[in-house]
């Protein structure tokens, strides 16, 4: 099963065939996360999180990383900054990235470039995809059709 073509690229991401190409993520600051069910492409969730400046943020993001449930899609991209030393202090934020399959470096620092095309679920699939860019590198983007 063919889910529709995924394009994503640092501070934003969107799925192909949108009405009207507009973003299916919110582009706050921080971690923005967009969850698709791999079935039919449908949005499952769309949330973001301010990971630069709030731990309760990186808490909340890291609740619900983990109350997912299994075999979704998970799109996450970086808008603006996350901040490598609030998301340290939050016990569990690293591994619940982790979870959905974030490899090193999990955590960015000021003005980096992240994002994730990952998954919820035990058997994690090979089209998972993570990519990184140092400050004042540029954006960073993916695209890529998914097939299950």
């Amino acid at each position: 099963m063919k889910v529709p073509d995924m394009s994503l690229n640092s501070g934003r991401c969107r799925r192909a065939g949108e009405s009207n190409g507009k973003s299916s993520c919110l582009q706050g600051r921080g971690h923005n996360i967009v969850t698709v069910y791999p079935g039919n492409g449908s949005i499952h969730a769309s949330e973001s999180f301010d990971t630069f400046a709030s731990g309760p943020a990186t808490e909340d993001m890291t609740a619900f990383i983990n109350n997912l449930p299994e075999n979704v899609m998970v799109l996450i991209t970086v808008h603006d900054s996350a901040n490598v030393g609030v998301m340290n202090t939050i016990p569990g934020a690293e591994s619940a990235l982790r979870s959905v399959g974030a490899v090193d470096p999990v955590f960015t620092r000021v003005r980096e470039s992240w994002l994730l095309i990952g998954y919820k679920g035990a058997d994690k699939p090979t089209w998972i995809q993570q990519r990184h860019a140092a400050r004042n590198l540029g954006p960073v983007s993916i695209g890529t059709e998914i097939i299950f």
